[in-house]
């Protein structure tokens, strides 16, 4: 089983966890209420430790596209990714659904060598992060999830391993474990990220 932070808007708070199995059934845990929820399977199973983000408190666009919760498998020789969205009843299509979207414009076999990823979410167009190894060649890459959209950021890769998180109030800057020994607590800038061709940000700490 893989846990997965999902927000929902109006929920008041972090309450909710995705639980997903090898197969790809999900079932959402409120932990407020005690309460188990049935929900739609994942279109494919994401393998092992998924990358996962959850857009929180946006001012929808469309109802379609107010709150969702984006996974991303990195197994083996391939990227596969959905985002988990709720469709409003005038669309004719009531309820939570995973959507297919485009996987990042990189040679498949780079799937699993993703080391990193972050959420740029504060101004402007959620923004997703993943960064590759060092040593695969492949780089950083983003994808505007208005747009659904993906655009290289550079040819150079984060330091961080796993998932950085942004700490509004320390500068707004995102903070991560490092990703060489000796595991030090790094943060940077993440800001610059939000252009193609971006320069690498430097470590603020």
């Amino acid at each position: 089983l893989d846990f997965l932070p999902f927000y929902e808007r109006g929920s008041g708070g972090h309450s909710k966890i995705l639980c997903v199995d090898a197969e790809g059934r999900t079932v959402l845990y409120d932990t407020d209420a005690g309460l188990l929820h049935s929900m739609p399977c994942l279109g494919t199973p994401k393998g092992p430790n998924p990358v996962s983000f959850s857009i929180l408190d946006r001012e929808p666009r469309d109802p379609g596209r107010a709150d969702a919760l984006y996974v991303m498998g990195r197994c083996c020789d391939y990227f596969d990714f959905e985002a988990l969205m709720y469709c409003d009843p005038s669309s004719g299509r009531k309820g939570w659904r995973w959507h297919q979207l485009p996987p990042p414009p990189v040679p498949r076999a780079a799937a699993s060598a993703v080391g990193c990823h972050a959420l740029i979410h504060d101004e402007g167009d959620p923004i997703l992060v993943v960064s590759s190894a060092k040593t695969s060649g492949v780089g950083t890459h983003c994808f505007n999830t208005s747009t659904n959209r993906w655009f290289k950021a550079g040819r150079w890769t984060l330091p961080f391993v796993g998932r950085a998180e942004r700490v509004s109030e320390l500068d707004n800057l995102w903070f991560g474990i490092g990703g060489g020994w000796p595991y030090d607590l790094c943060a940077m800038d993440l800001y610059s990220l939000r252009a193609a061709g971006a320069e690498a940000p430097g470590l603020a700490y």
